[in-house]
């Protein structure tokens, strides 16, 4: 049961973190793609590698430049 829990702490605070980079990642990626279609895709595809890295990181404050750092790679 504690692994549950453990895993479901990670997804919140992942998710937490994670949407307050959205508009600022979309804004990115939608100007180096100039299509909707493709920068929704690099966002998944950034969302999925940064959530299996998310132990990862050390602290929240850093989280922005590490998810960055993953988007452009």
């Amino acid at each position: 049961m504690c692994c549950t829990q453990d895993l479901e702490t990670k997804k919140l605070e992942f998710e937490k973190l994670a949407l307050q980079c959205l508009d600022p990642l979309f804004d990115t990626a939608f100007r180096m793609t100039k299509s909707t279609e493709k920068a929704q895709a690099l966002i998944q595809d950034t969302y999925i590698r940064a959530y299996k890295s998310f132990d990862e990181i050390e602290d929240d404050l850093g989280f922005r430049i590490w998810f960055f750092k993953i988007f452009k790679s």
